[in-house]
């Protein structure tokens, strides 16, 4: 568990945000995934894109629910 600004934030509580915001979030054009992930030690929100376009960074909500949410480029994802 991690605190922020008097929020503990454990996995349960981002897996629980996740499980509500998750299909908004793949919405976004260029999101391919989103997930729990760790930022700076605290559970956080990851939402992986194929690129870093610069609307997204704008559409992307910096945090949920106050739990952080980081943007990565993972490029395409394709199943095998």
């Amino acid at each position: 568990m991690a605190q922020t600004k008097d929020l503990i934030i454990t996995e349960d509580m981002v897996l629980n945000t996740l499980n509500n915001h998750a299909s908004e979030l793949m919405q976004l054009s260029g999101v391919v995934a989103v997930g729990l992930g760790e930022c700076n030690g605290t559970p956080c929100i990851r939402v992986l894109s194929k690129d870093h376009a610069s609307e997204l960074t704008k559409e992307l909500p910096k945090e949920i629910n106050g739990i952080k949410v980081e943007l990565d480029v993972s490029g395409e994802i394709k199943a095998r």
